[in-house]
């Protein structure tokens, strides 16, 4: 049986005190809210998802000046299927 010792760290981790030891190796994203999110604006929905593949971009930039080695990014649940094809395409 493997059993692996992990000290626990009793202080918030903070931008200004993360380590490369604390920084996970894969990290799961899950896209949501870019539809709200152009709604909300006035704007139709591709907009809201152009909006969202620039965070994302953004995202993965980042996780990998972190060290981050693996990223699983979640983009399309069965409840997206309803949605019109020329949203889906």
């Amino acid at each position: 049986m493997f059993a692996m010792q992990q000290e626990i760290k009793t202080s918030p981790l903070t931008p200004g005190t993360l380590t490369r030891e604390d920084v996970p190796k894969h990290v799961g994203i899950i896209i949501d809210g870019n539809r709200r999110w152009a709604k909300e604006r006035g704007l139709p929905s591709g907009k809201g998802h152009e909006a969202g593949v620039e965070t994302l971009k953004r995202a993965i930039k980042k996780a990998q000046a972190m060290g981050i080695t693996n990223l699983t990014i979640y983009v399309l649940s069965t409840e997206n299927l309803k949605r019109t094809k020329s949203e889906l395409a």
